[in-house]
């Protein structure tokens, strides 16, 4: 939802399309930059604390980005990038490190309806 309501923002602002390409110009320039070393990263640090500290900063962002729409709006599209090419890496290797190969497929569809739930009901809950 966030990925379709932040390029909105942009688009309804002054010279919308202009600031929409380039803030994805600048948003794959950064997450081309950071994504070879995301890996890396999953791999030498505990990946459970990895994903806290990932989901605290993303809070912290959001909290201290003031009330400048324009910037609000860039930084929710910069961490949404960013938290998406690093969260589902390190819950792929969160959950092959827990689970035992032979229950890969039936954790990976139990969380795949899991996050599908959840999103047609962030949906809903946006509706009203």
């Amino acid at each position: 939802m966030t990925m379709i309501a932040v390029p909105w923002i942009f688009v309804t602002m002054n010279n919308g399309e202009r600031v929409l390409g380039h803030v994805t110009l600048v948003t794959t320039f950064v997450i081309q930059m950071v994504t070879s070393y995301i890996g890396l990263i999953i791999d030498c640090f505990s990946r459970k604390n990895l994903l806290i500290i990932v989901q605290g900063l993303r809070a912290a962002i959001m909290g201290f980005m003031g009330r400048n729409v324009f910037f609000r709006s860039f930084a929710t599209m910069l961490q949404v990038c960013f938290y998406f090419n690093f969260f589902y890496p390190a819950m792929l290797a969160l959950r092959q490190e827990l689970f035992a190969s032979h229950y890969y497929q039936k954790i990976n569809g139990i969380l795949e309806i899991q996050g599908q739930i959840s999103t047609v009901l962030a949906g809903a809950v946006a509706l009203f």
